[in-house]
């Protein structure tokens, strides 16, 4: 596949987690910010919405730092295949794509969440 292709392709990617994540903001709306009685009470479809946004803002960050991000450096004839993550983070920093940092502390958010909210209702 060529490298446009790949680009093309992942771009889609986000964006199609992007308009899911938005939809589930919009249901969710209403219920933010939640307690901890709020949380305890939600209903099993609130708590799918949940589950969702959940679902998709994690696949958006994997999608975006493990092949968006790789298929910009390729566009731009960077080597990417043998370098770390940070110093992908670091080039696209360079160039102005992106915060290292706040992508760094959304990642950090993420895998809170994703890791605590269901046991740590506070």
């Amino acid at each position: 596949m060529k490298q446009t292709e790949t680009f093309v392709e992942k771009l889609y990617e986000c964006n199609r987690h992007k308009t899911k994540l938005l939809t589930t903001c919009e249901k969710l709306e209403k219920h933010i910010p939640f307690t901890a009685k709020k949380y305890a009470g939600i209903n099993p479809e609130l708590s799918s919405f949940i589950d969702q946004m959940i679902f998709r803002f994690s696949k958006l960050q994997d999608t975006m730092g493990d092949k968006l991000f790789p298929a910009i450096l390729e566009l731009m004839e960077e080597e990417v295949k043998s370098k770390p993550f940070i110093d992908r983070l670091n080039r696209l920093e360079e160039l102005e794509l992106i915060s290292k940092n706040d992508w760094l502390a959304l990642r950090k958010e993420r895998n809170e969440i994703a890791h605590e909210y269901s046991f740590n209702q506070e």
